[in-house]
C-alpha cells in the first residue's frame, strides 16, 4: 500500500550557480537533470525562488530536495534562505525540513600554523563549528568584536545532532586518503583524495565579511580582533593557539536565519577551499572554484545519504 505520509524536505544551498550545479549533479537522478541549465539560469535571474524535486533516494521513503541559490553577500543569503524556509512551511507539502546543507567554496586561513603552511590545501573541505561577523564592531555597547547587537555570540553551523553523520563520512574519506598515501609511498602514481576537515579538527570556525578580502594585512588585522580577549573567538584562541578559519560572505547570514527559525540543529556546512586568502585570492578563487565546489558537493551527497539511512 502506498504511503500518504508527507515527504521530508532537504535544502541544498550555495551562493553561486557554479557552486550549486555540482550539488544537482550529485543529488538528482539522471532523468531529473534534463532541464538543469534552464533551472540554474532561472534561479540566477530570480525567476524561481527555489527549485524542488520529489522522489526516492536510497530508501523507500519519498523525500523532497530543494535547491536554493543564495546569491552573493549576507543580505542576499538571508533573504533567499528565509524565503525558501517560509515557502516550504507555508506550502504544507512536506512533513518537516530535515536538513539544510550549505556548500560551495570558501577562503581558508590557518592561524598559528606559520611553521606548517601546508596544513590546509586547495580543495580540502571545511566543516566549521561556529560562524561570526568578520567586520562588525559594537563593542561600545558591551558586545564582543564580531557579535551583532541583540544576537548571540556565535551561530552554530553544525550541532551535535549531525556529528554522527559527519563521523561516518570522515572515517570513509580518511581511509581513502590513507590508502592513497600508502600507494604513493610504494611508488604508484595515485591521486590523493582531498581532506574533510571537521569542526573538531584544527578547531575550525568561520567568519563572514561583506567584502572579498585580498589584502593579507587587512585580514590579519580583522582576525587579530576576532581572536582577542574582546573578540568572538577569544576563548578558542586562549585554549587553542592554532585553529583553522573558513572565510566567506554568506555563512553568518545562514547561521542567523537558522537560529531565528529554531533550525540550527538542521544545519550542516561543508565548504571547499578555493583560496588561502591574501594577494592571490582573486586569481586562485577563479582557478579553483570548480574543484572546491565539486569536493563540497561530494561530501554533502554522502552526508545526505547517511541522513536518509539514519532517519527515524
Amino acid at each position: 500500500m502506498a504511503s500518504h505520509k508527507k515527504p521530508r524536505a532537504y535544502i541544498f544551498a550555495a551562493a553561486m550557480k557554479e557552486e550549486l550545479e555540482p550539488m544537482l549533479n550529485k543529488i538528482l537522478p539522471d532523468h531529473a537533470k534534463r532541464d538543469m541549465f534552464a533551472i540554474l539560469d532561472s534561479l540566477e535571474q530570480r525567476k524561481l525562488p527555489f527549485w524542488e524535486f520529489t522522489g526516492r533516494f536510497l530508501t523507500d521513503e519519498v523525500v523532497t530536495v530543494v535547491f536554493t541559490l543564495l546569491g552573493i553577500g549576507r543580505t542576499s543569503a538571508a533573504s533567499r534562505l528565509s524565503a525558501t524556509i517560509h515557502r516550504l512551511k507555508a506550502s504544507l507539502k512536506v512533513s518537516e525540513i530535515a536538513r539544510i546543507y550549505v556548500g560551495g567554496s570558501c577562503a581558508a586561513y590557518a592561524k598559528g600554523y606559520d611553521e606548517y603552511p601546508e596544513v590546509l590545501a586547495i580543495g580540502d573541505v571545511l566543516q566549521p563549528l561556529f560562524t561570526a561577523y568578520g567586520d562588525v564592531d559594537v563593542t561600545a555597547f558591551n558586545y564582543k568584536y564580531g557579535q551583532m547587537a541583540q544576537q548571540p555570540e556565535k551561530f552554530p553551523l553544525c550541532t551535535q545532532n549531525t556529528f554522527k553523520e559527519i563521523g561516518y563520512v570522515f572515517s570513509e574519506q580518511e581511509k581513502m586518503r590513507q590508502n592513497a598515501l600508502k600507494l604513493e609511498e610504494e611508488g604508484q602514481d595515485v591521486k590523493i583524495p582531498f581532506r574533510l576537515i571537521r569542526a573538531c579538527d584544527h578547531n575550525c570556525v568561520s567568519i563572514s565579511f561583506d567584502s572579498f578580502i585580498a589584502d593579507t594585512d587587512k585580514l590579519k588585522e580583522s582576525l587579530d580582533k576576532i581572536v582577542s580577549v574582546e573578540g568572538i573567538y577569544g576563548d578558542i584562541a586562549i585554549n587553542h593557539p592554532v585553529f583553522s578559519v573558513s572565510i566567506d560572505m554568506e555563512l553568518i547570514a545562514v547561521g542567523q536565519v537558522c537560529h531565528d527559525n529554531n533550525m540550527a540543529d538542521c544545519l550542516v556546512v561543508a565548504k571547499g577551499i578555493s583560496d588561502l586568502a591574501g594577494v592571490n585570492a582573486a586569481t586562485d578563487f577563479n582557478s579553483n572554484l570548480k574543484i572546491a565546489a565539486e569536493n563540497s558537493a561530494n561530501i554533502l551527497e554522502r552526508l545526505f545519504q547517511n541522513s536518509l539511512l539514519l532517519a527515524d
